[in-house]
């Protein structure tokens, strides 16, 4: 794993409550309703299914530490790569775990800039857990 106490700490807890949400029936029905996702040939009801039909995911998780990349976490075979240099942007965050884990289970974007990706299953899925209420 590497990273510090702090990042490790920081990273299985927003992971625990990445998991929650999105168990959450609540949250799978907002995804299932959704009109459709940018860059997907699957419907929202299919990725709602997929994300129901998922127990745990197991990832590995890394860290790196960048100034000068756009770059807050990135997924490569199966492990997550957070940047430990941008925290302030969002690294390690409930909303950057479950965009990485929607990477996991094979949904994508276009480049590394969120402009012109809002609507990707990633950055979609990313950003509603980002702002979804813990319990």
């Amino acid at each position: 794993m590497g990273g510090s106490v702090y990042w490790r700490e920081k990273i299985t807890k927003n992971a625990a409550q990445g998991s929650a949400i999105l168990s959450d029936p609540k949250f799978l029905t907002m995804i299932e309703k959704h009109p459709r996702f940018d860059f997907t040939n699957q419907s929202s009801a299919e990725i709602a299914s997929k994300l129901r039909g998922t127990s745990d995911i197991m990832i590995k998780v890394g860290f790196y530490s960048r100034w000068f990349t756009r770059a807050i976490a990135y997924e490569s075979g199966g492990a997550v790569y957070f940047n430990m240099k941008k925290e302030s942007r969002g690294a390690g965050s409930i909303g950057n775990i479950v965009h990485e884990v929607m990477h996991s289970l094979g949904y994508s974007h276009d480049g590394n800039n969120s402009s012109g990706n809002e609507g990707t299953v990633p950055y979609q899925i990313g950003n509603w857990a980002e702002t979804w209420p813990v319990s």
